[in-house]
């Protein structure tokens, strides 16, 4: 599922330095600092760099007006950059349907029923939800796939003056609850059976902004207000009137920023193995074992089997129809 790259400023050189997105550890290409990007269950900011600036904008509103056969925009009234949260929920869907019966036609005519065997799905589900309520942004997905463009982290550094982060209104758990209420809507739409066993493995949930400029403007006598796709560079809706923004702010209650942090061993200072996506951390320096732990690290003793046929292996409980796991 690390289709996508993360891009952040490495906190000891400063450069911009990629990971997997989702990753909860990584090594800096350029001084190879071993970092600390993410936390298990944590809601991660990110964002899409916007490609124009304010002019760049006034730009694209006038390509938009004159491909519509509209009058090009007059009276500059005001210019607002925005960024809207959505959230993204990514993971492996293991479904094992029930078996189905399908009815095929028959020369001599009638039907015949067929049916089929039980059968077990997987594959990867990747999903995007507008993560606030304003209808006026005109925007109610996030309409490109996250892979397409390198994701940045979000900081308190990387947000310019002048700024609006538009508040989510939809808490992190709502949004998950959603997605997977889509993936059953899904089931039932394309394979029109109900499945008797469901599991969601390595489930990510994270919020991208995504860059609008907002550009009013007076023409012709009246005034109106065109959305700019920041990262197209192009605009996408006209409405009437000044725009004027009264939503909230964000406040950083449904998601984070990233924070990349040393990833070393509390115990002796020893930089940390990296593993992308690994919850657990030897340290080949003391010998002492480490699960991430929220914002921490917490010391485990591993537990083996003393078999020579023993292999590593991560345990995932399956929630069954009837309550069962």
């Amino acid at each position: 599922m690390a289709d996508s790259r993360l891009l952040y400023n490495c906190p000891g050189c400063g450069k911009k330095t990629g990971a997997p997105e989702g990753a909860l550890t990584n090594r800096c290409e350029y001084c190879d600092l071993v970092v600390r990007v993410g936390s298990p269950g944590r809601v991660l900011k990110y964002f899409y760099e916007s490609k124009i600036d304010e002019y760049g904008a006034r730009m694209a509103v006038d390509r938009f007006l004159k491909d519509k056969g509209l009058p090009l925009s007059g009276q500059i009234l005001n210019s607002r950059f925005f960024y809207l949260p959505f959230y993204r929920f990514r993971g492996m869907a293991l479904d094992y349907l029930e078996s189905s019966v399908e009815f095929i036609e028959m020369p001599e005519g009638g039907t015949v029923p067929i049916k089929s065997r039980r059968k077990l799905n997987g594959k990867n589900f990747d999903v995007t939800l507008p993560g606030f309520k304003n209808a006026d942004f005109g925007l109610s997905s996030l309409g490109i796939r996250p892979a397409a463009v390198p994701l940045h982290g979000f900081s308190r550094s990387e947000i310019a003056e002048g700024t609006t982060i538009v508040r989510s209104d939809v808490s992190s758990a709502q949004a998950e609850a959603s997605a997977l209420e889509l993936h059953r809507k899904n089931l039932g739409l394309y394979e029109k059976s109900s499945p008797l066993c469901s599991a969601m493995i390595g489930e990510q949930l994270s919020v991208i902004y995504f860059p609008v400029w907002a550009v009013a403007f007076r023409s012709a006598g009246r005034d109106c207000t065109v959305f700019v796709d920041a990262l197209a560079k192009r605009g996408y809706k006209l409405s009437e009137g000044e725009f004027v923004y009264q939503g909230g702010v964000s406040g950083g209650k449904n998601s984070q920023f990233v924070n990349p942090i040393r990833h070393q061993c509390p115990n002796c200072g020893a930089d940390l193995p990296v593993k992308h996506f690994s919850l657990y951390y030897p340290c080949t320096n003391c010998q002492r074992a480490f699960l991430l732990d929220g914002e921490g690290y917490r010391q485990v003793t591993p537990l083996t089997a003393e078999s020579p046929l023993c292999a590593p292996y991560w345990r995932f409980p399956l929630v069954l129809e009837g309550g069962q796991k």
